[in-house]
């Protein structure tokens, strides 16, 4: 593919400990990345995690496209910073996603969480509900799917009903061709996935 685009590769973390899986995969794979939480924030106001929220996490990225003045053409992959780590060179996710032609692919996952009333059409594989903890998006389109939202929302729930209303050029990633979520019979073994 021709490259007239700037990638833009995001994560939130506000306790570098325990992004350390997700340092060391960057890192042997040479992609460079922005924390987008430490750009002008000092404490987390997103929730504890351990329920719904995460909010914060789409009024930071938000920020970040305004801030930096990101060009719509230009595309942005974002992961959650604790629980996530890169297989693959930023080359080969970007090819993935132009494969799709589309203007964003989320993660899809097996578990419907956190509304169990929220309805997906059926899918192919067992992984049919969005998971708003990775995505790659140009960044005109995710600007016009983000909205400023309380920090303590939910922002996967937000994801979840943005996509179903079907406004948007998304689709979901459920064959696992980009990202892969939650899967326990997944092993890493010298950078490779089992």
């Amino acid at each position: 593919y021709h490259k007239d685009f700037a990638l833009h590769v995001l994560t939130c973390g506000s306790d570098l400990e325990r992004m350390e899986k997700y340092d060391e995969s960057m890192s042997n794979l040479g992609i460079k990345y922005q924390n987008v939480f430490h750009i002008g924030y000092d404490e987390w106001g997103g929730s504890d995690m351990l329920g719904p929220g995460g909010g914060q996490k789409i009024n930071l990225i938000l920020r970040y496209l305004e801030d930096s003045k990101v060009p719509d053409y230009d595309v942005v992959l974002f992961t959650d910073g604790y629980d996530a780590f890169f297989t693959r060179n930023a080359e080969t996710i970007v090819g993935r996603f132009l494969g799709f032609k589309k203007d964003m692919v989320f993660s899809a996952e097996k578990n419907l969480w956190p509304d169990q009333s929220v309805v997906f059409p059926p899918s192919h594989t067992i992984y049919r509900y969005l998971n708003s903890g990775t995505f790659i998006a140009r960044a005109g389109e995710l600007r016009r799917f983000l909205q400023p939202v309380a920090d303590s929302a939910d922002d996967q729930l937000f994801m979840q009903r943005q996509f179903l209303t079907g406004r948007f050029n998304a689709v979901l990633d459920v064959e696992g061709y980009i990202f892969q979520t939650h899967e326990e019979q997944l092993v890493m073994q010298s950078g490779m996935l089992y």
